[in-house]
């Protein structure tokens, strides 16, 4: 009797050997170390993506049976961090398809998108311009109409290859996360320009929308301007595109300084940074920048990880974390009520 092979959950995949259902959605040609070809097979299960790498069959990309797209039996070997393939066939059972290994959030990214625009208008209205004798247009002018200009991208955009917010509608969550940071940081250092910190918040990563795009399968991939020119460069480069058209009256100052804001929020330019901050609000960006990368990570690695309380994360969290990521057992190993029973809901 068939038996119906089950859906492959790259999160919980235990050192030794695995096998499952998934979809490939990217494939690469690789090279050893030593100089010996290998295939990079990118699998996903819809909630992850992994590197799969086949160094025993001598395929390359010309050579692959299986192309992008297709939903196929995976068997392989973890080994540490490392999934090796061994074997992968077609799959010919009607349970899954391509459309159940394709993971979205971009009606959720919307949403984001929506209630980030609320934000920047109502801090607009409530936070007075620094020098209000001026007839300057608003730094807060500029970054909605920006983003509004190019909401349908923003909207569905990553924020990371793998590194964080890797998911379409990821852009639009880490900004939204990230304009709330700014808010409460702003509080806390009234001597900062909240304007600024706040709208390069909103328009730190906007360059990666013209960074990044996907294929049909889901996978990210960069574009040809994103490897020559990278999104800091390309989001400042909008910001002075739209501070220069006509009928515009911005600040010189303060268009100069968000665009540092832009150049600058990686802190270091080994990580991709332009020049590093050279005033707080750079240098703010920069923190809260890494932060919610590092949030997202754990987010991540507890939700799709197989990690019972009082336990490591089978994955090294790498590379936001330097060691495994520990999940805190507050109950001391006594049953959660999760809510399911319906007992004390409101």
């Amino acid at each position: 009797m068939y038996k119906e092979p089950e859906k492959l959950v790259l999160g919980n995949i235990l050192p030794g050997p695995f096998s499952g259902v998934a979809m490939i959605n990217k494939i690469e040609d690789g090279t050893t170390r030593n100089g010996n070809p290998y295939l990079r097979v990118f699998i996903t299960d819809g909630e992850m993506t992994q590197l799969i790498s086949d160094f025993d069959s001598g395929y390359t990309t010309m050579t692959f049976p299986f192309p992008e797209g297709s939903v196929v039996i995976v068997s392989g070997l973890r080994s540490g961090q490392y999934l090796n393939l061994k074997n992968v066939v077609p799959y010919t059972g009607t349970t899954y398809s391509a459309v159940d290994f394709v993971r979205s959030t971009e009606e959720e990214g919307a949403h984001y998108f929506d209630d980030l625009l609320i934000h920047l208008q109502e801090d607009e209205y409530f936070n007075p311009a620094i020098n209000t004798k001026s007839n300057y247009d608003r730094l807060y002018t500029l970054a909605i109409k920006l983003l509004t200009k190019n909401k349908a991208a923003f909207c569905i955009s990553p924020a990371g290859m793998s590194v964080h917010h890797d998911v379409v509608g990821g852009l639009a969550y880490h900004t939204f996360r990230m304009v709330k940071m700014a808010e409460k940081l702003v509080e806390v250092y009234d001597f900062l320009n909240s304007e600024l910190l706040i709208c390069g918040a909103a328009l730190h990563d906007i360059g990666k929308i013209r960074e990044m795009g996907f294929n049909p399968y889901g996978a990210i991939e960069y574009t040809v301007d994103g490897n020559l020119f990278g999104h800091a460069y390309m989001g400042a480069q909008m910001v002075q595109e739209e501070a220069n058209l006509e009928g515009s009256n911005y600040n010189p100052e303060e268009v100069r300084l968000l665009t540092h804001l832009l150049l600058s929020h990686h802190g270091k330019q080994e990580h991709g940074a332009v020049v590093p901050p050279a005033i707080p609000e750079a240098k703010a960006l920069n923190y809260i920048d890494m932060l919610d990368a590092d949030m997202w990570k754990a987010e991540e690695l507890y939700r799709t990880e197989l990690t019972e309380p009082g336990s490591a994360t089978p994955t090294k969290a790498k590379p936001l974390y330097d060691k495994l990521l520990y999940r805190p057992d507050y109950f001391n190993g006594e049953p959660v009520d999760n809510g399911d029973s319906g007992a004390g809901q409101a």
